[in-house]
Formats: structure tokens, sequence, C-alpha cells
């Protein structure tokens, strides 16, 4: 699994992307609060599950944001 990390705008978006083999790709995104980062509690965030069946690892990762 590949991840790649974005701030949009207050919050940090994680992109989970598998390959699927011969499918193409498909992404998780996992979002959490920027100003939760500076807390020294354990960080919430929210996994959204989507699973966009992509020709290409870019389009997966843009669907995960999205």
């Amino acid at each position: 699994m590949e991840q790649a990390m974005y701030l949009v705008g207050d919050y940090f978006v994680e992109c989970l992307m598998s390959h699927i083999p011969g499918d193409g790709w498909t992404g998780i995104a996992r979002i959490t609060r920027r100003d939760d980062w500076s807390k020294l509690a354990e960080v919430p965030n929210a996994l959204f599950v989507g699973l966009p069946d992509c020709p290409t690892k870019r389009e997966a990762e843009q669907a995960a944001i999205r």
C-alpha cells in the first residue's frame, strides 16, 4: 500500500493507495483536523473507504481526496 498526505484547508488528507493486479488502483482517505495534531492526546480521524476502480494511481488518489 502506498500513501501520500495533503493539506486541504484545515484538514490533513492521507491517501492510502492499493494496486489491484490486472484491475487498476483503489484508494482510501484518512482525514484529521490540522489543529488536532498540536494536542498531546490521541488524534481522532475519519476513514472514508471508497473503492474507485481507476486505471492509474493518480486517478485513484484524486478520487480518494474528493
